[in-house]
């Protein structure tokens, strides 16, 4: 009597989700800006199977520079076919408060980070369009 390999029906959630869900057209901008006491940018990152990836290594040429306004030293477009679902990454840096120190802290090196950075989620939403997770930060 011969036993037959259980056969186990695919999980849903271990596939990549452009195969289970359906792909929608999503527009990310980047851009760095002059700021006081330094510079300004935006810059996206999506969640796929390899971990966080910029969107250049989604959708190679799929970039557009946008016309710069004033203070803008670049402005860049992405349109990217993302399934429902996926996890964006917006990091926003700009330039850290401005804080009194001692002029001895300075001589040794001893100040902080000179940006402070930000990082927003959002997923795509069953509507096309990206739904800010509360959770994280």
């Amino acid at each position: 009597m011969s036993r037959q390999p259980k056969t186990i029906p695919p999980d849903p959630a271990r596939e990549e989700p452009s195969a289970v869900a359906r792909l929608h057209r999503i527009v990310l901008l980047e851009e760095e800006r002059v700021a006081d006491r330094g510079r300004s940018s935006t810059r996206w990152f999506v969640n796929t199977r390899r971990g966080w990836q910029r969107p250049g290594a989604i959708a190679a040429g799929a970039a557009v520079l946008e016309p710069s306004a004033a203070r803008t030293v670049w402005s860049r477009r992405w349109e990217l076919a993302l399934a429902e679902g996926t996890l964006l990454m917006r990091c926003d840096t700009r330039p850290a408060e401005h804080e009194r120190r001692e002029p001895l802290e300075l001589l040794l090196g001893r100040y902080g980070s000179q940006e402070q950075l930000v990082r927003r989620y959002y997923r795509v939403c069953r509507s096309g369009r990206l739904a800010r997770e509360g959770g994280r930060s």
